[in-house]
């Protein structure tokens, strides 16, 4: 039975009875010689990102070749509102560069059709590739914390991302008549100036002043008290929230007061009265993230965040990874019930502890036998070295015996 062979750059089908000779076949089709149909169903399986990158990486496979191709994948009816390259892997997500960002949004039209834009583990971009998001009237979100939700934003080692080098950008889509940006979420390598002093305002310190003013000029007021807001931005250097977005929740984006402030005319909370995590550093009002109370911290923390219970012995509500596994540690905490709640921590501990164990084991042991085997042929080679030194020394004498 007859069989038809690969096909690339349009080549004719040629045919062959011998079947074992498709695995001889040196013309194996392509990717970029695939149908558009073909490439558009598969890149409907990638997240909005890979996609982006699938589109730059025909862009590269054969010059113009396969243009039409990546152009028609970005142009499909997907939904580009949410770029988060943290869909992605983290480890391809931190490998991105400048030119690699900068790409993806030229192809996808970023300018006109991003809403939300995340650099989830982006961490060794300066920034620059942003540039094609420059006066974007679309864009609502910019969140350039580098890390995913429910993480610390503080870094280490500190990303690169340039406040030099982003600000412009940043400014140019606040300073667009029409723009629609409702949260900013920098960086901590920006933030970090709590307890420094400066006579001067820095470039960060102007920028926040100027998103203040230009939030509060929409009119911002509370949802739940119609209270007129009068502050967008923390821009108190020595405050840990420096730098942060204020009466905003960081997930429904909805506008208004804190929890102690806001209260109906009964004296009760507002189901959407922001609170702070002490984590993340972000704020969310109750419907998106209940906040719960350390009593050794004393800070609040969102539920997603840090794992807080209350002892039903002791009554005391504790973060269970910190304070409350700390106090057991040292000895400072004796009650039955807090013991029982971090149970299934020092389990997971324990086992953590017992597999690094094995692994340092197997490492020592396999470090031991490298040195073994090293010292073996070290002595070998010593072995022949003094032999043939040895010959070296007797075979004239020999020769001279013999003559």
């Amino acid at each position: 039975m007859e069989t038809e062979t690969t096909i690339e750059d349009g080549a004719e089908p040629t045919s062959t009875s011998d079947a074992s000779s498709c695995s001889r076949d040196t013309n194996p089709i392509r990717i970029y010689n695939l149908p558009v149909q073909v490439l558009g169903h598969a890149s409907s399986f990638l997240s909005a990102p890979s996609r982006a990158l699938f589109a730059i990486a025909l862009d590269n496979s054969r010059n113009d070749l396969r243009r039409d191709v990546s152009s028609a994948l970005v142009q499909r009816q997907w939904d580009w509102d949410t770029l988060d390259f943290g869909e992605i892997e983290k480890q391809l997500a931190a490998k991105l560069t400048d030119d690699d960002i900068k790409n993806a949004l030229v192809r996808i039209d970023a300018v006109n059709r991003v809403t939300r834009l995340r650099l989830t583990n982006c961490v060794n971009i300066t920034g620059t590739g942003l540039q094609p998001i420059s006066g974007s009237t679309t864009i609502e979100v910019i969140d350039l914390s580098l890390v995913r939700d429910n993480r610390s934003p503080v870094l280490d080692p500190e990303p690169p991302l340039s406040v030099e080098q982003v600000l412009p950008i940043l400014n140019s889509i606040i300073s667009s008549r029409g723009n629609v940006v409702r949260l900013f979420q920098f960086p901590w390598v920006w933030r970090k100036q709590q307890g420094i002093s400066s006579e001067s305002e820095s470039d960060f310190d102007r920028f926040l002043d100027k998103c203040d003013e230009n939030f509060l000029n929409r009119s911002c007021s509370c949802l739940n008290c119609n209270a007129r807001l009068d502050l967008m931005f923390f821009n108190n250097p020595e405050d840990i929230w420096y730098g942060s977005q204020a009466h905003t929740c960081h997930q429904c984006l909805k506008k208004c007061c804190y929890g102690e402030d806001c209260k109906d005319e009964n004296g009760e909370n507002y189901s959407l009265a922001l609170g702070s995590c002490r984590m993340c550093l972000k704020d969310f009002c109750k419907e998106c993230a209940r906040m719960n109370y350390c009593a050794v911290c004393n800070e609040y923390y969102c539920e997603q965040c840090v794992s807080i219970s209350q002892c039903a012995d002791c009554n005391r509500s504790l973060c269970n990874a910190t304070c409350r596994m700390n106090e057991c540690k040292e000895g400072n905490n004796n009650c039955r019930g807090c013991i029982a709640l971090i149970a299934p921590d020092l389990l997971e501990k324990s086992k953590t502890l017992r597999e690094s164990t094995l692994e340092l084991a197997a490492y020592v042991l396999e470090l031991q036998e490298g040195i073994k085997r090293s010292k073996a042929q070290n002595t070998d080679i010593y072995e022949r070295n003094i032999k043939t030194k040895e010959s070296a020394v007797w075979l004239p004498l020999l020769m001279c015996c013999h003559c």
